[in-house]
């Protein structure tokens, strides 16, 4: 999957001058697609995941449609 831009700041002036390419998503990020037993299985063997509504979050209604 690739974008069709690449938006970002330059910490330094002038360090993208002459900078081109593209950006793709690294393959590794969709692990849990790609192999959907073996994510399951090391998922398990972490806690459950608990969801918590903090002061900013949504609104609880919204974490209860999960």
């Amino acid at each position: 999957m690739a974008a069709d831009f690449f938006l970002c700041k330059e910490l330094q002036d002038g360090y993208c001058i002459g900078v081109t390419g593209e950006y793709a998503t690294p393959q590794a990020y969709f692990a849990a697609e790609k192999y959907p037993e073996d994510f399951a299985e090391y998922e398990a063997k972490f806690p459950a995941k608990e969801t918590l509504i903090l002061p900013g979050h949504l609104a609880e209604d919204q974490a209860s449609k999960e």
